[in-house]
């Protein structure tokens, strides 16, 4: 749901900086405040919701004087829906709807938008297709006319796809060669085996070359109509003559057939681990465990999990695996949370090609905190963090549109985040070691892993060996007067600093 990252004070394995008691709550407490005060304050605004007779379900929600709209078009056409020939065609149509419209003719909209002064993207998941625009507010009546007429009535120009075919195919391309990328394409591959959530949703150079401009406008016709259409907007606007524009732009044609109701599949169950090898110069790995859907009652434990795991220099893969033990360059846990079943991701990269040792690493510190259990510091900086995240997802009209239409398109319900809170502030350490037993904890789907290959790369010394950060803390005097404590620490690429004023209540 939530993406990282909050910096929280630093804890490493028995040693490190950490705030005195008193301080650390005092700081827990504010934000504690200030983010209960948020979210019970701006992103608690009316929303309209309403279906229109066409069958497009539209949700409004004012912020009148912020001069400025964010309109958004759900399409529930993800790359789900494909059929195996036509991997890929969901994402390519996403090139093809700029491309021209019926009433603009050839002349692409995004240079029409943003001569209004707005901007203009999109983007495809395995669920959805999602359209989206920021325009001033004079400018609403235009910019709205301009979304519809792309999405209903796009020209699919032959030489506009032939154009964009070779750049989605070069786009495949680079993901081949990108370590990241290479990785989640095997881990989800071994993690949805039989499902569609196991194909990339870029497709294939294959099924993409081979698609036609027929192949196009059939799945386009299929899938693009109101009843499958979310239409959110969000910010300065009158709601009644969204209404009104929307019920015109969205028109049923009797002779498009309607598409068969989505049903839902399960992945093959497996245990495998897939190996590349790569020109990179460190490794990369990917562990996946099968979580539910994001509106089961265990999502919000598992995405405390998450953070407790892997989010921020204190969590326990960067405190332990990074800064103590030196088997890990970097270190992180998050959920996968789709319409269907889900995954939790443990990641990390590290030097050298012992992947054994750090799924032995990472599954020691899982074993760890199923035995300590969790310190009450660490359960509430996850709850917070995992909070905050849904107050900068809703400080703009985008962010906020994206968070209502995604819940919308995933749950049926555009205020999930309010459900959704309340079960978070309810959590209890019981709850989140009750999740690591159930979904975690010995529960590997699948494990990719990418390594430089043999003659690219050194064997680094073993963590015990490997130089850890020494502390040599020192102080400095400068002609000015400003005392300086310094502590080096060469085995880290980046620096911090901090400044400090004497003042404050004491007299």
């Amino acid at each position: 749901m939530s993406e990282p990252s909050m910096k929280a004070e630093k804890r490493c394995k028995g040693e490190g900086v950490r705030y005195p008691g008193p301080l650390r709550l005092c700081i827990l407490l504010l934000s504690l405040i200030l983010i209960s005060t948020t979210l019970t304050g701006e992103v608690a605004q009316a929303m309209d919701m309403i279906t229109l007779d066409n069958g497009l379900r539209c949700i409004f929600e004012q912020r009148k004087g912020v001069g400025v709209v964010a309109i958004q078009f759900w399409v529930e056409a993800g790359s789900k829906y494909e059929e195996p020939s036509e991997a890929g065609i969901t994402h390519f149509i996403e090139h093809l709807i700029f491309k021209g419209t019926e009433k603009a003719g050839s002349y692409e909209i995004a240079p029409l938008i943003e001569a209004l002064g707005g901007s203009i993207n999109a983007f495809t998941s395995y669920d959805n297709t999602v359209y989206h625009i920021v325009v001033p507010t004079a400018a609403f009546k235009t910019g709205l006319e301009l979304l519809a007429g792309a999405v209903v009535n796009p020209l699919f120009a032959a030489e506009e796809l032939e154009k964009e075919k070779r750049v989605v195919i070069e786009e495949i391309k680079m993901g081949e060669d990108d370590p990241q990328r290479k990785l989640f394409k095997e881990l989800f591959s071994l993690s949805y085996a039989g499902h569609p959530y196991g194909r990339p949703v870029i497709g294939f150079q294959e099924t993409v070359a081979a698609a036609t401009r027929e192949d196009i406008v059939r799945y386009f016709k299929r899938h693009y109509r109101p009843q499958n259409i979310v239409a959110v907007i969000v910010g300065d606007f009158d709601i009644e003559q969204a209404k009104e524009m929307l019920a015109k732009q969205f028109v049923v044609t009797p002779e498009e057939a309607s598409r068969s109701a989505w049903k839902a599949t399960k992945a093959t169950k497996g245990n495998d681990t897939v190996v590349i090898e790569k020109n990179v110069s460190e490794s990369y790995l990917a562990i996946a465990y099968p979580i539910p859907p994001l509106q089961h009652k265990d999502i919000p434990a598992l995405e405390v999990l998450g953070k407790i795991l892997g989010e921020g220099d204190s969590s326990r893969l960067q405190a332990n695996l990074k800064y103590a033990q030196a088997l890990i360059t970097g270190g992180e846990a998050y959920l996968f949370t789709p319409r269907e079943d889900g995954l939790m991701v443990i990641t990390a990269t590290f030097k050298g090609r012992d992947y054994e040792a750090v799924r032995k690493g990472i599954q020691a510190e899982l074993e760890k905190l199923a035995q300590k259990g969790i310190e009450p510091w660490e359960l509430e900086k996850a709850k917070n963090q995992e909070k905050a995240s849904f107050v900068y997802s809703a400080e703009t009209v985008q962010g906020r549109a994206r968070e209502i239409g995604y819940y919308e398109t995933i749950t049926r319900d555009p205020r999930f985040a309010q459900k959704y809170l309340k079960r978070l502030d309810a959590l209890t350490e019981g709850d989140v070691m009750a999740v690591l037993a159930k979904y975690v904890r010995g529960k590997e789907r699948a494990m990719a892993v990418v390594l430089p290959k043999k003659s690219d790369v050194k064997e680094p010394q073993s963590p015990k060996e490997a130089q850890k950060p020494k502390s040599n803390p020192h102080t400095v005097t400068l002609p000015n007067g400003l005392s300086c404590v310094l502590n080096a620490n060469h085995a880290s690429p980046s620096f911090a600093f901090m400044i400090g004023f004497i003042g404050g209540s004491k007299e």
